[in-house]
């Protein structure tokens, strides 16, 4: 009889998930703190006086590992979706055991690779200034750095998808992915033929809230800065029709016009906050009022301009999604307390 071979022992299972539900029972505690660092200086600007916001990039970062302080400082929120910066995908890699390594990183090019524990084989991902110019991006005073960044998330999307969870992109690549680069054409749109008039400019306060006296809604698909056909005299029947002129192209929206304090928001952004209000079970004035000023932190009296209304369907999403077992009325419960 032969000695047997001596089998190599099988991997080790992965650990099992964190409870996905275990937030819920220090969602309150994060809540009161979001409430009392809100307003420092150790929060981001985009951040700062919004602690709903606060609360939502914390508790994102506690599904990464990460203390509350530390996600404020590497988590973002870009139109409406979370990333995280470069620099925490490659600490969060390290601290799991793996490995990564530069193997060049200039303003030209920069070459990053990894391999997980117990694996022999690198994997390497590459991001170039020539990259970079074909899809407009720009590098900036310090191109390595940059490109250091974007070859850092390309490898960490491909080899450590688990250790950088769903937080995928960096707040770079979502600032591309969701606007057009400045300098670029916007991309051609339906020709108009309706001519505008001129409208009186917005309230500073914004408009109403949505279902409140005073707010008008749009027809569907319908653009309500167009002036109705009823609205124009009748044309002479005996006069020699004219030409119409061509009407002059669209100005490109200036920079930071949508966060000035007297933008109203779009109709899509009514909509959109209509229908979370009515999930939240937001029936009358004074109950839309007081959930904003919750999510505000501050009080409302009046409607929301852009910037606000924005915040606040960003908290109310964030709050809708979280799983709470009572929906978003629950979740808003479980933020604030019983009101």
């Amino acid at each position: 009889m032969t000695d047997l071979e001596p089998r190599p022992a099988p991997p080790a299972l992965p650990a099992p998930a964190a409870d996905t539900d275990s937030w819920t029972t220090v969602v309150a505690d994060i809540a009161r703190l979001a409430q009392s660092v809100a307003g420092t200086e150790f929060v981001p600007k985009e951040m700062r006086g919004k602690p709903a916001v606060v609360t939502a990039a914390i508790l994102a970062g506690r599904e990464l590992g990460i203390p509350p302080m530390t996600a404020l400082q590497h988590v973002y929120i870009v139109h409406g979706r979370p990333g995280q910066s470069a620099h925490l995908m490659r600490a969060l890699v390290l601290a799991a055991g793996h490995e990564i390594d530069y193997v060049e990183a200039t303003d030209h090019r920069a070459i990053i690779r990894g391999r997980r524990t117990g694996e022999t084989d690198w994997t390497e991902a590459e991001f170039t200034a020539d990259q970079a110019k074909r899809a407009r991006i720009q590098l900036g005073d310090y191109p390595a750095d940059k490109l250091v960044a974007r070859a850092t998330a390309r490898l960490c999307r491909r080899k450590f998808a688990d250790v950088i969870s769903g937080l995928a992109y960096t707040p770079e690549e979502l600032a591309d992915r969701a606007e057009p680069t400045p300098g670029t054409a916007p991309a051609p749109g339906p020709r108009r033929t309706a001519r505008r008039a001129p409208t009186a400019a917005p309230p500073a306060g914004g408009p109403p809230l949505p279902n409140e006296p005073g707010h008008a809604p749009e027809r569907e698909g319908g653009d309500p800065r167009q002036v109705r056909t009823a609205d124009r005299p009748a044309p002479d029947a005996t006069a020699t029709p004219e030409p119409a002129p061509t009407p002059p192209a669209d100005p490109p929206p200036a920079a930071g016009d949508d966060d000035a304090p007297d933008t109203a928001p779009s109709p899509a952004q009514n909509r959109l906050l209509q229908a979370l209000l009515r999930d939240a079970g937001a029936t009358t004035r004074d109950a839309r009022h007081d959930i904003a000023a919750r999510l505000l932190g501050r009080p409302v009296t009046t409607g929301l301009n852009r910037a606000d209304t924005t915040t606040v369907i960003d908290a109310l999403t964030a709050l809708r999604n979280s799983g709470h077992p009572d929906g978003l009325p629950g979740a808003l419960t479980a933020q604030n307390g019983p009101q």
